[in-house]
């Protein structure tokens, strides 16, 4: 009875921190605008790889609020007589697909090496800090065009030269954290009460560690957008046909002082995206502060 009571209170509690934390970040307009229209963006997306690309239309047909623009082709043609909406819709895939993959994999393989950079403080720290200075050495851009130059031009590897890019904030990050979470009180209590290293670090140091790895990600996840699209823009990502928004917008440059809504739409579509995401950093960093002062 006494342990339904604790988990019940348990739980209240859970939901409480979550309500809580959910006003935080709702309290602010810009972060609601970012979350929902993050999620439109995915939705359509998703929606947009069941749908038939118009790819046998008219050439550079203007927005449909043109006056010479058709209603069938809201955001016009391209110079090859491709539907612009539908291949930025289907190319959300290629960008922000891409970008989520190679943060995550950056997320996990960097926390990994964090947390054995701060567990062994030896040899295996001093290999991974100073790999990791040598990278931190090395302007993002140019160890980005250093990977794919090695690798060859393409998506895939246009995905790890940003994950290889992005890794070093996050071991960084967690390493830092770890060290210092365990030189704090309730660290020392926990040993004291008997709790393995392992109990310790999973049950008690990660869940502190937890929210700047969180807004990490979110920073880290605008960063990967603008680098797809530039290393696709510069021809080393994705290859044309593939819809990729910065392959769209290095198409669509030799047509642009007759067609200029080629390269605004694409453009838009980054901008508008790496938009979204940092408002919802930007919520998160709030839920964070109040955390800190709490």
């Amino acid at each position: 009875m006494v342990s339904l009571q604790l988990f019940s209170q348990s739980g209240n509690q859970g939901t409480t921190r979550i309500a809580s934390r959910w006003a935080i970040f709702s309290s602010k307009t810009s972060s609601m605008i970012g979350l929902i229209g993050l999620v439109l963006i995915s939705i359509l997306t998703i929606a947009g790889q069941f749908l038939p690309a118009l790819d046998h239309a008219p050439q550079l047909i203007p927005p449909a609020w043109h006056d010479t623009g058709s209603a069938d082709y809201l955001l016009g043609t391209d110079i090859v007589g491709r539907d612009i909406f539908m291949r930025l819709i289907q190319g959300a895939s290629y960008t922000l697909g891409t970008s989520l993959l190679s943060v995550s994999v950056a997320l996990v393989v960097g926390v990994g090496l964090g947390l054995l950079a701060a567990t062994y403080r030896s040899t295996a720290q001093l290999i991974i800090m100073r790999t990791m200075d040598v990278i931190f050495a090395i302007p993002s851009l140019v160890l980005a065009l250093l990977v794919v130059a090695l690798l060859g031009p393409g998506l895939v590897n246009a995905g790890i030269a940003v994950c290889i890019v992005l890794l070093p904030n996050f071991i960084r990050m967690t390493a830092n954290n770890v060290i210092d979470e365990m030189g704090k009180e309730y660290v020392d209590a926990a040993r004291l009460d008997g709790a393995s290293p392992v109990r310790i670090l999973f049950k008690s140091i990660m869940p502190n560690v937890a929210a700047p790895l969180i807004l990490q990600t979110t920073i880290a996840l605008s960063t990967a957008i603008v680098d797809i699209a530039l290393l696709g823009f510069l021809g080393l990502g994705a290859q044309s046909p593939q819809p990729e928004w910065g392959t769209m917008l290095a198409e669509a440059r030799t047509s642009m002082h007759i067609a200029p809504w080629g390269v605004t739409f694409p453009g838009l579509a980054i901008l508008i995206t790496v938009l979204f995401v940092n408002f919802i950093g930007d919520g998160l960093s709030r839920i964070i502060r109040s955390r800190k002062h709490n």
